[in-house]
């Protein structure tokens, strides 16, 4: 059988993606998606800044979240509210009643809220680890693994790392008593450095800024 080439020009395409934009389901679909990185780009925004860590990201990553639980409570009625773009689109086709992408819409937020959990630690305060990276004075230290029971009890008497705490950056803390009680100290740059790469990638991008210069 003869193989044909269907050839489209410019305008054709043009058209089609014309026809796209214009059909209804296109359009709701896409507001959404609007409305949601919006929404991600800013809990990006706020993780950013070279003197951010897990410690600032705290409340962020709680409060986004919380948020995500309660899109869903509110989709699970038929309350768009939480995504403007889609809901004033809705409001404007008077169609909130009839919208039949909310199974979709809670779908994608599942699938949301189960990507972003292993991307961020267990930052609860049930959490004994966490708390001991958060304050060491106010550790339940019998919550903590044994073999980090004694280095823990040796810090939180130290009337040097009280005072050092309380003035002293949370980093910097750690950078300083490391060496003196290295268990937890090692324990709390697990649970620190991993969000404390905002130099790493800044360094990053002014090396690809200047590779590009010279390569000009």
């Amino acid at each position: 059988m003869e193989n044909v080439t269907y050839n489209i020009s410019p305008k054709q395409k043009q058209d089609k993606l014309y026809e796209a934009f214009r059909e209804e389901d296109f359009q709701l679909s896409l507001a959404y998606l609007v409305g949601f990185f919006e929404a991600i780009n800013n809990l990006n925004f706020k993780l950013q800044g070279k003197k951010k860590n897990i410690i600032a990201h705290t409340d962020v990553i709680s409060g986004f979240t919380e948020q995500i639980h309660l899109w869903k409570r509110k989709v699970q009625v038929g309350n768009f509210s939480s995504f403007s773009h889609l809901n004033e689109l809705l409001s404007e086709k008077r169609k909130i009643e009839q919208y039949d992408k909310t199974k979709e819409v809670l779908s994608h937020l599942d699938s949301l809220a189960e990507e972003f959990i292993p991307y961020f630690p267990d930052v609860s305060m049930e959490n004994s680890l966490w708390t001991l990276v958060q304050n060491p004075f106010h550790t339940d230290v019998e919550l903590l693994l044994k073999s980090l029971q004694e280095d823990a009890i040796d810090l939180k008497c130290d009337s040097s790392t009280k005072r050092d705490f309380e003035t002293m950056k949370s980093e910097e803390f750690w950078v300083k008593y490391l060496p003196m009680y290295p268990k937890v100290g090692e324990e709390a740059f697990s649970v620190i450095l991993p969000f404390s790469s905002y130099l790493c990638e800044a360094g990053f991008s002014a090396l690809v800024v200047l590779k590009t210069k010279l390569a000009l």
